[in-house]
């Protein structure tokens, strides 16, 4: 998406903050989020990394980038090389 039309697009958005929160995710590490029922945006401060949403590709993450998911998403944070499970990402409760 262009920088153009993401000006745009932002401009005539309604954003209310729900909530904000600081991660800093370590080499070999994953975060993982359950669902949300409103959309959620990722900035990246520093470093690199990927973002998983669904069954969708993993994206990329840099510094400075912003990543837009929609609504009702699992999605995962991850840091380098992380041991991958099989299937869809699922919650993993906690023991």
């Amino acid at each position: 998406m262009s920088t153009e039309t993401l000006d745009r697009l932002l401009v005539t958005l309604a954003v209310r903050l729900h909530a904000f929160s600081i991660c800093e995710i370590k080499q070999g590490w994953r975060l993982v989020f359950d669902f949300k029922e409103r959309v959620t945006v990722h900035y990246v401060l520093a470093g690199s990394g990927s973002l998983r949403a669904g069954e969708a590709e993993p994206a990329s993450l840099a510094q400075h980038r912003i990543v837009i998911v929609p609504p009702t998403f699992r999605q995962s944070l991850e840091v380098g090389r992380v041991q991958r499970r099989r299937g869809p990402l699922q919650r993993r409760d906690p023991a």
